[in-house]
C-alpha cells in the first residue's frame, strides 16, 4: 500500500521585485516573483520561475483560515486555472497541476499541508520585511488597502 507523504515543502528564492509603489497591493501580489518549488519527500513536484508568491500566499493563508473541502490556487498571470490544487478526500489530500513534474499518487495529511503551507507564508512574510523593508501581514490576514 502506498504511504503518506511525510514531508511537503514550498520553496521560493525571489528573483524579482520590481515595485513602483508599495501603497498598491497589485504590484506587491503581481510583481514580487520567486523561482518556485514544490518538493513532496524531497523530490520537485512543481517548479516554476517568476512565480507570484506573494499572491499564491494570499490565497493559501485564506484558505487556511477556513479550511474547506478544496485548495485550488488561481492565478491572474496564468491561462491555466488552476493552477495548483489540493483536492481533499477523507481528511487527506491530493495534489496535481498542469504543469506537475510527475504524479504524486500517495495522500497528504490535512495537517502536513496546512503545516507546510503556513510555514511558507511566515517564511516569504519575514524575507519581504527582513530583505526588502516590505509588510505583506495585510494581504496574508485578507485585508487591502
Amino acid at each position: 500500500m502506498d504511504s503518506i507523504p511525510t514531508k511537503l515543502e514550498f520553496k521560493f528564492q525571489i528573483t524579482d521585485f520590481n515595485i513602483d509603489n508599495i501603497e498598491k497591493d497589485w504590484q506587491l501580489i503581481l510583481r514580487i516573483v520567486a523561482d518556485f518549488e514544490i518538493l513532496i519527500n524531497g523530490k520537485v513536484f512543481f517548479n516554476e520561475p517568476q512565480f507570484p508568491v506573494v499572491e499564491f500566499a494570499m490565497q493559501a493563508a485564506a484558505w487556511s483560515r477556513n479550511v474547506k473541502e478544496n485548495f485550488d490556487y488561481e492565478s491572474m498571470e496564468s491561462d491555466e486555472s488552476p493552477l495548483i490544487w489540493f483536492n481533499s478526500k477523507n481528511d487527506n489530500y491530493t495534489v496535481g497541476s498542469p504543469w506537475q513534474k510527475y504524479e504524486e499518487r500517495n495522500p497528504i495529511e490535512r495537517e502536513v499541508l496546512q503545516t507546510s503551507l503556513n510555514n511558507f507564508i511566515e517564511a516569504l512574510r519575514k524575507e519581504l520585511v527582513s530583505d526588502y523593508e516590505i509588510d505583506i501581514s495585510h494581504l496574508i490576514n485578507g485585508k487591502h488597502r
